[in-house]
């Protein structure tokens, strides 16, 4: 297991936020933009497991060159992280399969 992959675990053991307004950092972006964005395989494992949000869009465009808000998915295609964004993908499916379109909230 990876450096960061231990550190994630330690922070949701601490109590540390992986979704809502305290799951976010300057910009709107989470965790797991943050790991998708760098092509962190474990550490996406980890914050899926944890319940991070795949919906979330970042408000702010500076990983992205200035293209507007992104999904931790599309960060990662940017990025060319073929790896984090098969994850993502696979992950996304996975989500909608269980949940539908509106995913756990149910559309709220």
């Amino acid at each position: 297991m990876t450096w960061a992959a231990v550190h994630g675990r330690l922070y949701e053991q601490a109590g540390a936020a992986v979704t809502g307004e305290k799951g976010e950092m300057v910009g709107g972006y989470s965790a797991l933009h943050v790991a998708a964005a760098n092509g962190s395989t474990e550490c996406l494992q980890e914050l899926l497991e944890a319940g991070a949000s795949l919906h979330h869009s970042a408000s702010e465009s500076s990983l992205r060159g200035g293209r507007g808000s992104a999904t931790a998915l599309e960060l990662a295609e940017d990025s060319g992280q073929a790896a984090a964004s098969s994850m993502l993908r696979r992950a996304s499916v996975e989500a909608f399969e269980k949940f539908g379109m509106w995913g756990e909230q149910g559309g709220q």
